[in-house]
Protein backbone atom coordinates (compact mmCIF):
# COMPACT_ATOMS: atom_id res chain seq x y z
CA UNK A 1 0.00 0.00 0.00
CA UNK A 2 1.39 3.63 -0.63
CA UNK A 3 1.58 5.86 2.13
CA UNK A 4 1.56 9.37 1.06
CA UNK A 5 2.59 11.22 4.35
CA UNK A 6 6.04 8.86 4.28
CA UNK A 7 6.26 9.51 0.37
CA UNK A 8 5.74 12.98 1.55
CA UNK A 9 8.09 13.29 4.53
CA UNK A 10 10.46 11.38 2.40
CA UNK A 11 10.52 14.08 -0.46
CA UNK A 12 10.97 16.57 1.84
CA UNK A 13 13.87 15.10 4.01
CA UNK A 14 15.48 14.41 0.35
CA UNK A 15 15.11 17.99 -0.78
CA UNK A 16 16.36 19.36 2.40
CA UNK A 17 13.32 21.69 2.82
CA UNK A 18 10.46 22.07 4.83
CA UNK A 19 7.07 21.90 3.92
CA UNK A 20 6.22 25.17 4.13
CA UNK A 21 9.74 26.15 1.70
CA UNK A 22 8.06 23.34 -0.21
CA UNK A 23 4.15 24.81 -1.11
CA UNK A 24 6.03 28.34 -1.84
CA UNK A 25 8.61 26.96 -4.61
CA UNK A 26 6.07 24.52 -6.07
CA UNK A 27 3.66 28.29 -6.07
CA UNK A 28 6.70 30.00 -7.58
CA UNK A 29 7.69 27.21 -9.82
CA UNK A 30 3.16 27.32 -11.05
CA UNK A 31 3.23 31.12 -10.94
CA UNK A 32 5.84 31.04 -13.91
CA UNK A 33 4.61 28.48 -15.61
CA UNK A 34 1.37 29.77 -15.54
CA UNK A 35 3.02 33.18 -16.59
CA UNK A 36 5.73 32.92 -18.36
CA UNK A 37 6.03 29.56 -20.02
CA UNK A 38 2.81 28.17 -21.23
CA UNK A 39 0.58 31.51 -20.93
CA UNK A 40 1.80 34.93 -22.19
CA UNK A 41 0.86 36.86 -19.01
CA UNK A 42 1.04 40.77 -20.13
CA UNK A 43 1.06 42.15 -16.73
CA UNK A 44 3.20 38.78 -14.67
CA UNK A 45 3.40 38.55 -11.13
CA UNK A 46 6.24 36.74 -11.24
CA UNK A 47 9.58 38.95 -11.81
CA UNK A 48 11.97 36.07 -12.34
CA UNK A 49 12.78 32.57 -13.93
CA UNK A 50 12.80 29.99 -10.30
CA UNK A 51 15.30 27.87 -10.15
CA UNK A 52 15.00 24.37 -11.58
CA UNK A 53 17.62 22.43 -9.44
CA UNK A 54 14.76 21.42 -6.33
CA UNK A 55 12.16 20.65 -9.27
CA UNK A 56 14.56 18.37 -11.02
CA UNK A 57 15.80 16.78 -7.41
CA UNK A 58 12.31 16.34 -6.65
CA UNK A 59 11.38 14.75 -10.16
CA UNK A 60 14.52 12.00 -9.45
CA UNK A 61 13.25 11.18 -6.33
CA UNK A 62 9.41 10.55 -7.80
CA UNK A 63 11.31 8.67 -10.22
CA UNK A 64 13.34 7.07 -7.56
CA UNK A 65 10.22 6.04 -5.95
CA UNK A 66 8.12 4.49 -8.99
CA UNK A 67 10.94 2.08 -10.05
CA UNK A 68 10.70 0.93 -6.25
CA UNK A 69 6.92 0.57 -6.47
CA UNK A 70 6.69 -1.42 -9.53
CA UNK A 71 9.81 -3.13 -8.79
CA UNK A 72 8.10 -4.45 -5.35
CA UNK A 73 4.83 -5.00 -7.47
CA UNK A 74 6.87 -7.57 -10.02
CA UNK A 75 7.49 -4.91 -12.72
CA UNK A 76 11.14 -4.64 -13.26
CA UNK A 77 11.98 -1.72 -14.42
CA UNK A 78 15.85 -0.81 -15.18
CA UNK A 79 18.36 1.40 -17.27
CA UNK A 80 19.72 4.88 -16.42
CA UNK A 81 17.74 6.97 -13.84
CA UNK A 82 16.84 10.18 -14.43
CA UNK A 83 19.48 11.93 -13.55
CA UNK A 84 21.55 9.63 -15.82
CA UNK A 85 19.42 10.58 -18.57
CA UNK A 86 19.75 14.37 -17.70
CA UNK A 87 23.08 14.14 -17.46
CA UNK A 88 23.55 12.82 -20.96
CA UNK A 89 21.29 15.49 -22.30
CA UNK A 90 22.67 18.25 -20.77
CA UNK A 91 25.98 17.49 -22.18
CA UNK A 92 24.49 17.20 -25.56
CA UNK A 93 23.06 20.32 -24.95
CA UNK A 94 25.99 22.12 -23.59
CA UNK A 95 28.22 20.37 -27.30
CA UNK A 96 25.33 21.90 -29.20
CA UNK A 97 25.10 25.40 -27.53
CA UNK A 98 28.77 25.56 -27.47
CA UNK A 99 29.63 24.42 -31.39
CA UNK A 100 26.63 27.22 -32.37
CA UNK A 101 28.60 30.05 -31.19
CA UNK A 102 32.06 28.52 -31.89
Amino acid sequence: MFDEDRFRDGLLEFLTISKTEWKSYRQNLVNYRNELAAHRDLDPVTGSYPSFETGLSAAAFYNEKLVELANTRGVSLSGPTLMEHFEVRAAEFREWASSAVN
